[in-house]
């Protein structure tokens, strides 16, 4: 299932931000500016929680904004 693997993905990104200074600086910054404190594994835990229903339900109240098209010009 791809949102699966989409919550997988985002799991080992959680799990990378203690490894990486920079991205840490941001986490927290991040949640400062929130103020939103929340642990690396409870941050995990809320990933993990979501279902595919709640994916879906957020999904259908998305809206393209604004489509960019790249092209060379060579």
């Amino acid at each position: 299932m791809i949102w699966q693997i989409a919550k997988y993905g985002i799991i080992a990104l959680i799990k990378a931000i203690p490894e990486e200074q920079d991205t840490g600086i941001t986490y927290y910054f991040g949640q400062e500016l929130a103020e939103h404190k929340m642990t690396f594994e409870e941050y995990q835990s809320e990933i993990e929680a979501v279902t595919k229903e709640e994916i879906m339900e957020f999904a259908n109240k998305v809206n393209i904004d604004t489509v960019y098209f790249l092209k060379n010009e060579e």
